[in-house]
């Protein structure tokens, strides 16, 4: 999900009880450079909340932190689709183009793991991330970069 709101209980209520349902969520983290924990529904600790990095593997400017974002994945610079044609582009940056990263990591993941939960999806996800390369992830935010291996390992 790329939408972001000032704390609504009912947006992270209607998140947590699809996950429950069996629905993984992959949700930007926000673009406000602030704390992730303070916005709908990345404050949801069920689901995949994303954060933005440059190319150079540093936290984005814009890229809210802290202990609700899970994982940063590339988010600035990003060649998007664009609405001006059919074959038109554009470089996008924000939170909003790095949890498709994420997203096609989890789509990845459940096509190899069918039955797997939400949570074990993520745990899985998190598993294969790489810690400690975001440069200024931000001082309560976990340090993972998303990483997809050739290879998906077995839940275990």
């Amino acid at each position: 999900m790329s939408l972001q709101s000032r704390g609504s209980q009912a947006i992270d209520r209607a998140v947590r009880k699809s996950i429950e349902t069996g629905l993984p969520y992959v949700v930007s983290a926000g673009n406000q450079g602030g704390d992730a924990c303070r916005n709908s529904p990345s404050r949801v600790r069920e689901a995949i909340t994303v954060g933005a990095t440059n190319a150079g593997d540093q936290r984005a400017p814009f890229s809210n932190d802290g202990a609700c974002v899970d994982l940063f994945a590339p988010g600035a610079g990003i060649e998007s689709a664009w609405n001006t044609g059919d074959e038109a582009s554009e470089l996008m940056s924000g939170t909003s183009m790095a949890s498709p990263h994420v997203a096609g990591a989890v789509a990845l993941l459940l096509a190899a793991h069918p039955r797997a939960t939400p949570a074990q999806l993520a745990s899985l996800l998190l598993d294969q991330s790489t810690p400690g390369v975001v440069t200024d992830a931000g001082e309560t935010t976990p340090n993972r970069l998303l990483y997809v291996k050739d290879e998906l390992s077995d839940l275990t």
